[in-house]
């Protein structure tokens, strides 16, 4: 694996001491055993930390805002998985400093990758009670099976308010009564 600065470890982490340099290699070699995961966050991580070194930040005034602000400028044309790859490996890496007393906490804990559209469909769902499903159609209708609108509507509510492609799993579709 080919690593960054004379030492293999950013400059901003090796500013941090012999120690914060130690655990930063021991992340990579003892704790991700995948070499495809090892290369994708360490690559991540070295971005980084390349950021933060040219914004002139230390390892220990690293905090939320700094995580954000990379995830956010990490150009539009990657993927969402590559983003959330990207703030995962950040996040497991500063887990990782924590464990070993390098820094006090976890910058990266509390930030929010952007959001998938699996995740904002479950996000939705979420936002909207089961009464409301009740009062959506014209007239008073009730969107439940066996309501006045019929199963195929209620399975368009379903997958409207309970997240896309689980209608059976909420509605079982009701056969018509010639």
């Amino acid at each position: 694996m080919a690593l960054g600065g004379a030492s293999g470890v950013p400059a901003v982490v090796m500013a941090a001491g012999k120690n914060a340099g130690l655990r930063f290699l021991e992340f990579y070699t003892a704790n991700i055993r995948n070499p495809n995961t090892r290369r994708a966050y360490h690559r991540a991580c070295l971005e980084f930390f390349r950021w933060c070194g040219s914004g002139g930040l230390a390892l220990d005034r690293i905090g939320p805002v700094h995580v954000a602000a990379n995830i956010e400028k990490l150009p539009k044309d990657l993927s969402r998985p590559s983003v959330k790859q990207a703030l995962a490996a950040v996040r497991m890496l500063f887990d990782w400093l924590v464990a070993g007393q390098v820094v006090p906490s976890n910058p990266a804990a509390s930030v929010a990758g952007r959001a998938t559209r699996r995740k904002r469909a479950l996000l939705a769902a979420k936002a909207a009670p089961p009464a409301a499903v009740r009062d959506l159609g014209p007239g008073g209708r009730d969107w439940r099976p066996g309501g006045s609108c019929g199963p195929r509507m209620a399975a368009f509510a379903a997958r409207r308010f309970r997240g896309a492609g689980r209608e059976e799993a909420v509605f079982k579709p009701v056969p018509r009564r010639a």
